[in-house]
């Protein structure tokens, strides 16, 4: 709101803050749209909003019209006078200087930093102004430049003051300000040298780890010889747990402890929609509060398809959480609460079973996972019956590992019931490997093997030498997000079961499931080779699982020998003689040959075909030789 008597600042002393600072944290009561209702003492924030006036959206629902109060959502309008109008009225220093937003998806979070960027571009307070565009991609900030390049070109006299370039950066000056608005690439070494008096940081929950800290500290450093810096950090939830130190957390963190009062910051803002764990993800209510972009970028129907596809339709524990995170920016919580399958479906799948359950199985194929010194070397054969499917799993530990961890893992059990074999020494040979599994597979009528490609050179030659015909199973984000989103949904409908003897349980429920901006994988709750908690079984099963998307059972479209009909009238006779491994990738089909003596055999697009023969849509990845 705007004082009824307003006073001249002295803009000389721009930067000084000389005036009593209200506190905003904790908020007295709720707080409208999310965000806090600040005075405006000088109307610059009212000043703000006619400056944008002037502009028209670029996109979105609203193209075409002027950016007013009426295209606003209202979170949009409180945030710019805040942050425009929160000034000191003896200087005009603006208060506010670290706003974290976190929201979830399609919300116009990097459109309302657009707005700000434009309104600091114009102005004239620091000069030789300064602003970077940051993210964990080029093309993540690229993005957030184009949103601002096209709001700023809908005004003629004002693109008329701007000299952009895209080349060699990607970079916007106004002619009048001195300010210049630049894309930062990811790299914190490229950073280095800058003044900048606006970081816009995007994304941050995407670009954790030691390169997002390093990054963040660069642009934090260059602000020393500014007056009035401002930092805006901006996120959805990543559907994976937080992690101790990335800046994200760190992000969260912070706002939880000033919005307590147990920091008294106030400079900072915070704007958070957060979904609370345990909430009624189909609650409509529940979906509004995590989106105030309701009715303005996005609709309750988008989120009703999104809440079927994922939750209602899918079955797929990885893809209700991806919903929760991304689109209620709901927080992941442990790593346990993001496994690979929760416990209540794992106690449904288990049954009293034997390996000879797997005999006349209308498609079988032995996973194997080789474990290193401390891990468990695995095989889990996988067995279709019809629609449905059994897995039977063993493994092999060194005595030194066994010794190692038996107090701390149920290795006993496992060994009391036959499902785990001790071996001397401080390593599980390969050839023993080779020898159980191509006793296995002679037992069970099997021919097909998919092997991680750790450790699997000896294993594969002397299985391939008594006949069995060898798959390179990738475990990868790309390889396994079909086998994981797959295992979910029979394991979801009651399609898979296994034995009772706990070690497949035991491994499934030492998983935890990871994603990235290219799929899933699975990883041991702890990487330290030292972890009692093995999930070699489980790995296993997915490698068969990798197989039977390929060719068992027509989870592609296609039946497991159509497929190779298909396949080898394109590999000439002297090349297939030397095929070694044929690799499946994560749309389940072949992936790469390795043709043994370096040739390439020439099908590339004959291959691309075969990815639209089995899935109906071009092959993910390039065929490889």
């Amino acid at each position: 709101m705007t004082s009824a008597a307003v006073q001249t600042p002295d803009f000389e002393r721009y930067g000084e803050i000389v005036s009593a600072r209200p506190r905003i944290y904790p908020a007295v009561g709720e707080m409208a749209d999310g965000v806090p209702t600040l005075p405006d003492p000088l109307g610059s924030g009212q000043k703000a909003l006619e400056f944008l006036s002037r502009f028209k959206w670029a996109e979105g629902r609203a193209a075409g019209k002027f950016i007013t109060p009426d295209t606003l959502a209202p979170y949009q309008l409180k945030l710019i006078l805040a942050l425009f109008g929160h000034v000191d009225p003896a200087t005009g220093t603006r208060i506010i200087s670290n706003v974290f937003f976190s929201c979830a998806r399609k919300n116009a979070k990097s459109s309302t930093c657009a707005l700000i960027a434009l309104c600091m571009l114009a102005s004239v307070r620091e000069p030789k102004g300064e602003i970077l565009l940051a993210a964990g991609s080029s093309k993540q900030a690229s993005r957030l430049y184009d949103l601002i390049e096209g709001i700023a070109k809908t005004n003629e006299v004002f693109w008329s003051s701007i000299r952009s370039r895209r080349f060699p950066v990607f970079e916007l000056r106004h002619v009048d300000s001195d300010c210049t608005l630049k894309v930062v690439a990811s790299e914190a070494e490229r950073v280095h040298g800058s003044s900048p008096h606006v970081v816009l940081f995007d994304e941050i929950g995407f670009n954790g780890g030691e390169a997002g800290r390093r990054l963040l500290a660069a642009l934090r450093t260059g602000f020393g010889a500014r007056r009035n810096p401002l930092l805006i950090q901006l996120s959805t939830t990543p559907d994976v747990p937080l992690r101790d130190g990335d800046i994200y957390e760190q992000a969260v963190a912070y706002d939880q402890r000033v919005k307590s009062g147990e920091v008294d910051d106030r400079r900072y803002l915070g704007i958070t929609y957060f979904t609370e764990e345990g909430a009624d993800l189909s609650d409509e209510a529940v979906w509004k509060a995590a989106n105030p972009g309701v009715g303005y970028s996005l609709s309750l129907d988008e989120i009703r398809e999104e809440y079927n596809r994922a939750v209602v339709n899918s079955g797929s524990e990885s893809e209700a959480r991806a919903f929760a995170a991304l689109r209620l920016n709901q927080i992941p919580k442990s790593a346990l609460s993001n496994g690979l399958l929760p416990g209540s479906i794992i106690s449904k799948i288990e049954r009293t079973m034997k390996l000879d359950d797997l005999a006349g199985a209308d498609a079988i194929c032995a996973g194997v996972d080789l474990g290193g010194s401390e891990d468990i070397s695995a095989v889990t054969l996988l067995a279709r019956f019809g629609d449905n499917y059994k897995a039977f799993s063993l493994g092999w530990l060194s005595s030194g590992a066994y010794a190692r961890h038996r107090h701390r893992a149920p290795l006993d059990k496992f060994k009391a019931a036959g499902v785990l074999t001790i071996v001397d020494g401080d390593i599980v040979s390969p050839s023993l490997i080779s020898s159980e599994v191509a006793d296995l597979c002679a037992q069970l009528g099997c021919s097909d093997v998919a092997i991680d490609p750790a450790l699997a050179t000896t294993v594969v030659a002397e299985l391939e030498a008594s006949g069995i015909t060898t798959h390179f199973a990738k475990q990868g984000s790309m390889s396994m997000s079909a086998p994981i989103l797959t295992l979910q949904s029979i394991a979801h409908h009651g399609k898979i079961v296994w034995p009772d003897d706990g070690l497949l349980s035991w491994a499934c429920g030492n998983a935890v499931l990871l994603s990235n901006t290219v799929g899933f994988r699975i990883a041991k709750q702890s990487e330290s080779g030292q972890d009692p908690r093995k999930i070699d079984p489980i790995s296993a099963l997915l490698n068969a699982l990798q197989w039977h998307i390929a060719f068992g059972d027509g989870l592609s479209g296609a039946g497991g020998s159509d497929v190779r009909d298909v396949v080898d009238p394109w590999v000439s006779p002297e090349l297939a003689a030397n095929v070694r491994f044929r690799n499946i990738n994560s749309t389940g089909f072949l992936g790469s040959l390795d043709m043994g003596s370096g040739q390439s055999s020439g099908f590339e697009s004959a291959f691309d075909n075969l990815g639209s023969l089995i899935l109906g849509s071009p092959a993910q990845d390039r065929w490889t030789v």
